[in-house]
């Protein structure tokens, strides 16, 4: 490992810790300093959710890691879809839970592949659905009642309204 590539990481290490500091200020400066760094930081985020947390629960580093990993935006798509080729479950989870926050459509085909792959209803699998449910939007298309209700508000909308009597007002 290059000497710049080691540096590199000893600072997104140091970075990922200062997420978890006590001072808002601190961990407001690291995760801005990891937005920066870009792709260079996506793979170290996502293997820093501790040992034992599951994602998509929502806990307080999860929370922090998606943040920071989403605002980096569509950037860092391919790294994501790379992880979710990944080892490590959680890796695979956590990638597919940022994907989903992101939205680019471009990580669909993967999504989808993956979740064919997957062990029916588990975690993971569940977790892929959601970002391919978020990227997609709804998929079932509006119920007949729905659309009956949009046309009677539109042409509610059209009517003119009854002049009222001046005698009334």
């Amino acid at each position: 490992m290059s000497i710049h590539k080691k540096t590199l990481k000893t600072d997104v290490e140091e970075l990922i810790t200062l997420l978890h500091a006590e001072k808002p200020s601190a961990r407001a400066r690291a995760a801005l300093k990891l937005c920066e760094m870009g792709p260079g930081a996506v793979i170290p985020l996502l293997e820093s959710l501790p040992q034992g947390e599951v994602p998509g629960a929502g806990s307080p580093q999860e929370t922090i890691i998606v943040s920071v990993l989403s605002k980096m935006g569509r950037r860092i798509t391919p790294m994501l879809v790379m992880a979710l080729d990944s080892d490590d479950p959680s890796v695979r989870e956590l990638a597919a839970v940022v994907l989903g926050e992101i939205g680019d459509p471009s990580a669909l085909e993967m999504l989808h592949k993956c979740s064919r792959e997957i062990a029916e209803g588990s975690l993971e699998q569940m977790l892929l659905q959601s970002a391919i449910q978020k990227i997609e939007g709804p998929s079932e298309p509006p119920s007949y009642l729905t659309m009956q209700e949009a046309e009677l508000e539109a042409k509610c909308a059209k009517e003119e309204k009854p002049k009222r009597n001046a005698m009334y007002l």
